[in-house]
């Protein structure tokens, strides 16, 4: 309002007479310094010298546009077309400001008077401004106008304006029509098409599924990327599959992305495909132990059934020694098979080869002795395991679980203590502090070695063993450590997938210790169990009575951000 009335008196003011180089001169200074205001009575002085000169009436519609006197705008051109019919800069302005009036239909009216057959590059301009008037339509009649001028005009931005209306038949035909001429291009369509995708995926893939070219691999391409976004992996994984090898390379790359996006099982038979289809490749050992872990998730047996292919496949490369500690992790922890698993270590810690995976063996020939219960035999693997610098943490945290195991407490605590100033960001750092703060509330009471050996027992998969040793800690031990019992039995029973029994244990372990120093532990796994089975209201409602009741807690911020994701599922679904 005041650089419009600003606008009104400077109109009404007489510029020095100058000549027109002069004038010119001092408009250039003014709008450079953004005196915009300033320079309109010199346009008016300029006007007058040379009232035919289209770029200083030009100037002068800027001028008004930049104080927003738009209405003096389309005074000044109304008349200046009247005489200059022909000048399509004059009328691009005219319609700028009818639109900034809100006079749509004016402004369209005016833009399509700037449309010269014999200057293509003014149909782009116009098409520019309808769009960002959000008249998307109209934007795409013009452009379809300059077509029919020149037919290979303004594909890209045709292709983009059908895209932004939901069109996106006519879209993807133009934008594969652009990658012909442009290949260069590719990730940007994709890009494009994975946008949309994320809004209308199905609408996308059924088009792009109905669409024929003669070039079937961009097509695959495109079906690929578009079914990743729209969380449809298996027709992607289709498209690719039925080009027969011309798209094996590109099988690999597919099956990392839908890794990354979490469709294992996709992925893994994407990256088995892979390994098929290019048996000569370099990566098909990579794709082969992706397939083999992924596998193992779902099917344990026949994730063994691979690991034994790439250890027979490929028995002279280091690499190998990351598969067979695979293999080992399954037979233990999936098959509790622990002898197999201690033979398929052994062979790689006696492999020639040596690196970070003979650690690794070490570590878990130590876990499978303390299964069979030999502690004996896994604190020596663990004192070879110290040799190494990079084991060294967790040698010793091992070393400490075997002390509390045995009833030790004291050496445990020893050990603990020196663990807990030396690498707070170590992946074990948390469990050692958490039997650490449990060898101190609970050290002196001599319920905690049936606490000891029941975790035992757990840890050796003999859960028949320790049922006994919990129910009487449930009992007999002193509130805190019964509390703790029931919330390091309930995690037990979640490791082992038996999630009903979990359940059942934090929910007794919350009614029966509802001001415990382990409640918003217990209310946050038993949140995740909730969600785990589709119960989102109860795990919400777990969620915030935890943070209503104990708002300082430490894990307080973990129970904010479970609330707002939970809460989030609940608006989607």
């Amino acid at each position: 309002m005041i650089k419009t009335a600003l606008a009104s008196i400077l109109l009404c003011t007489a510029a020095p007479a100058l000549d027109e180089g002069q004038i010119s001169q001092r408009i250039k200074i003014l709008e450079r310094a953004g005196h915009f205001a300033e320079a309109i009575p010199y346009y008016e002085a300029w006007q007058k010298l040379a009232p035919d000169k289209a770029p200083v009436t030009h100037g002068h519609a800027r001028a008004l546009a930049a104080i927003g006197a738009h209405q003096h705008i389309v005074d000044l051109l109304d008349a200046w077309l009247d005489n200059h019919p022909a000048d399509h800069v004059g009328a691009l302005l005219l319609g700028d400001a009818h639109h900034e009036l809100g006079n749509p239909d004016r402004a369209v009216t005016s833009w399509r008077r700037a449309l010269d057959k014999a200057n293509t590059a003014s149909y782009g301009q116009v098409a520019d401004r309808c769009r960002a008037a959000g008249l998307p339509q109209e934007a795409i009649r013009v452009l379809r106008a300059a077509r029919k001028i020149e037919p290979a005009l303004y594909t890209w931005e045709l292709a983009s304006l059908h895209l932004e209306a939901n069109d996106y038949r006519p879209a993807i035909e133009m934008f594969v029509a652009t990658l012909q001429q442009a290949p260069q291009r590719l990730p940007v369509v994709a890009n494009r098409l994975e946008t949309a995708c994320r809004a209308e995926g199905n609408a996308v893939l059924q088009t792009l599924a109905s669409i024929s070219i003669d070039e079937p691999l961009l097509l695959a391409h495109l079906t690929t990327s578009c079914a990743l976004a729209a969380a449809a992996p298996e027709v992607g994984l289709a498209a690719l599959a039925a080009l027969d090898d011309r798209g094996a390379e590109q099988l690999f790359q597919f099956a990392a992305r839908a890794e990354a996006l979490g469709h294992d099982q996709t992925a893994a038979r994407a990256y088995g495909l892979f390994a098929h289809r290019l048996p000569g490749s370099p990566f098909r050992y990579q794709a082969l132990s992706r397939q083999a872990a992924l596998t193992a998730l779902r099917d344990p047996d026949a994730a063994l059934a691979l690991y034994r292919r790439i250890a027979s496949d490929f028995p002279d490369r280091p690499e190998t020694l990351q598969t067979l500690v695979g293999m080992a992790r399954l037979q233990l922890e999936q098959r509790n098979d622990v002898k197999g698993a201690i033979a398929t270590l052994r062979t790689v810690v006696d492999s020639p080869h040596r690196g970070p995976w003979t650690t690794q063996a070490l570590a878990l020939i130590a876990e499978c002795s303390l299964r069979l219960g030999n502690l004996d035999q896994s604190e020596r693997f663990l004192a070879a395991l110290k040799k190494h610098a990079s084991m060294i943490y967790e040698a010793r945290f091992r070393q400490a679980e075997l002390h509390y195991f045995r009833g030790d407490f004291t050496a445990a605590d020893s050990q603990l203590t020196a663990l807990s100033t030396s690498d707070l960001s170590h992946p074990l750092a948390n469990d050692a502090f958490d039997l650490l703060l449990l060898l101190d509330a609970h050290a002196q009471t001599s319920a905690l070695a049936t606490l000891s050996r029941a975790q035992l027992f757990e840890r050796r998969g003999h859960s028949d063993d320790a049922a006994a040793h919990w129910t009487w800690l449930a009992t007999h031990a002193e509130p805190a450590l019964a509390e703790h019992s029931l919330l390091l039995q309930a995690q037990a029973r979640e490791r082992a997938g038996q999630y009903a029994e979990a359940t059942a244990l934090y929910e007794r372990q919350i009614n029966r210790f509802p001001q415990g120093s382990h409640i918003v532990a217990a209310r946050l796994a038993l949140a995740g169990l909730y969600e785990r089975r589709g119960a989102i209201d109860r795990a919400l409602k777990t969620c915030e009575t935890a943070l209503l009741q104990h708002p300082d807690d430490a894990r307080a911020p973990e129970l904010r951000l479970r609330i707002l994701r939970l809460r989030q599922l609940r608006e989607k679904g």
